[in-house]
């Protein structure tokens, strides 16, 4: 996706959620439109090809790109998706093995 300019990738998964902690001071919950800025931006600096980029122009680039939530949530969903196909089809390994 771009910012300001520039190419961005997500980065979804461990590195992300210690990233949203770290900013918030508090445990991985998405809650709130805050929250989901704040993951938002923790998926992005999670990625380390990713440029610099400060959460102040990060806000007001949202503030101005409200499809870039949308973006976001999309992508999102389809992370959800791939991990929920990959859980499952471990599961029926499992019980294959079984």
């Amino acid at each position: 996706m771009e910012i300001l300019g520039k190419e961005y990738a997500l980065k979804f998964g461990l590195r992300s959620m210690f990233i949203y902690e770290s900013i918030t001071g508090e445990v991985f919950n998405i809650k709130t439109v805050f929250d989901e800025y704040v993951y938002f931006y923790a998926c992005l600096m999670a990625e380390p090809s990713n440029p610099e980029l400060d959460f102040e122009d990060f806000i007001n680039y949202a503030d101005e790109h409200p499809e870039l939530l949308k973006e976001f949530d999309a992508a999102l969903l389809a992370e959800s998706k791939r991990k929920e196909m990959l859980t499952d089809k471990t599961k029926k390994k499992a019980k294959v093995k079984k």
